[in-house]
């Protein structure tokens, strides 16, 4: 994404990086299952941070992760699951082959049983994009997991990370949907809220976005990629203008920030449109621009252009 002129020109080396206490402890929640080798999946729309926190958890955990990675996770059956976690325990690479109980058996006492139980090293096996598994797989990661090795089961924890999908078909078979923990990134359990998106921002950004751009900025959109594609775009648009900060020039405030700002009502700002121009606006058509409704061109420019002239005014007053 951010090429590198594009940041020297608003005077950044690189981008800096965000953790703050939501990270904490959604980072202890995932470090917490994978030592009582739980059954986690983590949930949210893409581009939430889901592979960062994933990366976090992993630098505080002492367990050995082992990422299943395939393009083609719709056709992913357990014996390639399976020969990724030979792969990462062992580094010995195997042939995928057809999934039978007694290889499953196999991979417990010869692999992963001395190694977690005779060494006592806790293995993770972490699957992202989960969500385009079959379901079916689901329930054979589930079943694997649950083998014993002198009287210890589980042997391994494993974290699916996914998309909102995932919790339908995790859904679709009970014994493994009452068997996971679900740990879903969204605003209502306190994950990138209004003001976390704010600090993100002025984490990854500092000074090239002004303080109160980055509010607006954090207003627009819900999840750290899509605020990065957003900050980038400004950034273009601004250093085409000529300008070396992203502010109310290039992101201008809304009409209900305006609004709020004045703290003026629908009726105040239609009145003063009226007046300036002669010809009748509505409160009504006010509202609908507050509210970002589609509204005409010529409704949109004698809204903003009557928030022009309060503010005008509350200048004046104000010298």
């Amino acid at each position: 994404m951010f090429r590198r002129s594009l940041l020297k020109h608003f005077d950044l080396d690189a981008l800096g990086q965000y953790r703050g206490a939501v990270h904490e402890t959604m980072v202890g929640e995932i470090v917490d299952a994978v030592e009582a080798r739980e059954m986690l999946a983590v949930v949210a729309p893409f581009g939430s941070g889901k592979t960062e926190l994933l990366k976090m958890a992993e630098r505080e955990s002492d367990a050995l992760f082992v990422r299943v990675n395939s393009p083609d996770k719709e056709r992913m059956r357990m014996p390639s699951i399976m020969g990724a976690l030979v792969y990462g325990v062992t580094d010995y690479a195997v042939e995928p082959k057809a999934h039978t109980e007694r290889r499953a058996v196999q991979l417990v006492h010869k692999i992963l049983g001395p190694r977690v139980v005779g060494e006592g090293r806790d293995v993770c096996l972490v699957i992202e994009n989960a969500h385009r598994l079959d379901p079916s797989v689901l329930m054979a990661v589930k079943d694997f997991r649950e083998h014993a090795y002198r009287g210890v089961s589980p042997l391994i924890s494993v974290v699916l990370v996914g998309q909102p999908p995932l919790r339908d078909k995790l859904e679709r078979y009970g014994e493994v949907y009452h068997r996971t923990r679900l740990l879903s990134l969204d605003e209502k359990g306190g994950w990138m809220t209004h003001a976390e998106r704010i600090a993100y921002l002025e984490a990854r950004f500092g000074t090239a976005i002004e303080a109160a751009t980055r509010v607006r900025i954090a207003g627009l959109q819900p999840r750290p990629l899509l605020l990065d594609t957003e900050v980038e775009r400004l950034m273009q648009e601004a250093r085409a203008a000529g300008y070396d900060v992203v502010d109310a020039r290039v992101c201008p405030a809304s009409v209900a920030e305006r609004m709020e700002a004045l703290g003026v009502t629908n009726r105040e700002v239609a009145d003063r449109a009226t007046a300036d121009s002669g010809e009748v606006l509505s409160p009504s058509s006010v509202s609908e621009a507050k509210n970002g409704r589609p509204v005409s061109d010529s409704v949109k420019a004698r809204v903003e252009g009557a928030l022009s002239g309060l503010e005008a005014d509350r200048l004046r007053k104000a010298v």
